[in-house]
């Protein structure tokens, strides 16, 4: 879980040389780059909380949110299994295409450097969560294809991660620019 939360600081050491002249616009990215990285985790907490809270799941974050303990569900949401939160609205087919555009516009359109480091947190932490589930296809068809009615082979799904690595690495190479 640790390495997890230090993947965005140090995927941020690409852009160190891009920055060196104004540290300040490298903090930016980096807080955006966390933010961006744990928004998957609030819609985790979010789909426990609201869309399905009669799950054992969602009951567990529910006692362990009125015993004050967020570092306990900040593990629980961190270590749910693949069939523990199906359908989260961070994992379905159109947040991903609209994510992927929105994602474009930013990195080639804005000037915002927070704005550049949340797209590029939330791409980070889609490629850690396809590489997870890669390996398992039926897992990954409940986390990331819930609204497919197509089941896909394991080497559909390699195609699949391989490219939106490939369009997460260009979009970082965008913003090296």
């Amino acid at each position: 879980m640790w390495f997890h939360l230090l993947l965005p600081a140090a995927f941020s050491t690409v852009f160190i040389f891009r920055f060196l002249q104004n540290p300040l616009q490298f903090i930016i990215l980096l807080a955006g780059l966390y933010l961006g990285f744990c928004l998957i985790l609030l819609d985790r907490l979010l789909h426990a909380l609201y869309v399905e809270p009669d799950t054992e799941f969602s009951r567990k974050i529910q006692t362990a949110l009125k015993k004050k303990q967020y570092f306990h569900i900040l593990k629980m949401i961190w270590r749910e299994g693949p069939s523990e939160q199906a359908g989260l609205i961070s994992r379905s087919t159109m947040f991903m295409v609209s994510y992927m555009a929105v994602a474009i516009y930013v990195v080639t359109s804005s000037n915002n450097i927070f704005g550049i480091g949340f797209v590029l947190g939330i791409g980070l932490h889609y490629c850690l969560d396809l590489l997870m589930y890669h390996t398992n296809s039926e897992f990954f068809s409940i986390q990331f294809l819930w609204q497919m009615k197509r089941k896909f082979s394991a080497t559909e799904i390699k195609w699949l991660v391989a490219g939106f690595i490939f369009y997460f690495v260009m979009l970082t190479l965008l913003t090296l620019r």
